[in-house]
């Protein structure tokens, strides 16, 4: 299957608004965050995403499906965890995104589950 570093976002980010009532409104309201607001928010969205992967994946009675979805959750965390970390870090530190990148485990985390 071919996977690139834009669909690993686009369903992590998919993943994040599941019950958000409009996308829309979503994407507007992260437009207008200052940059320590969306590194907050984006925070707070994987900290939830993780706990109710923890939650589901300590659940003994999960059906083959079930199982797929959090194998496949799990991988998306993992590889988004070294982009918002790396986030965070230019934001803490007011640097450029792309020199945090590059120092980061982000890049080659990202080529991992692309299996490049």
């Amino acid at each position: 299957m071919n996977r690139n570093p834009r669909t690993v976002i686009l369903t992590f980010l998919l993943i994040a608004v599941v019950g958000c009532a409009s996308l829309t409104s979503l994407v507007d309201k992260v437009k207008s965050m200052t940059a320590v607001e969306a590194a907050v928010w984006m925070t707070s969205v994987y900290n939830a995403e993780y706990d109710s992967y923890v939650t589901d994946a300590a659940k003994t009675d999960l059906t083959d499906a079930e199982r797929e979805v959090l194998r496949v959750k799990k991988k998306l965390l993992i590889a988004a965890y070294p982009l918002i970390d790396a986030y965070v870090e230019s934001v803490d530190r007011a640097a450029d995104i792309g020199d945090v990148l590059l120092r980061s485990r982000a890049v080659p985390a990202v080529l991992a589950l692309l299996g490049m």
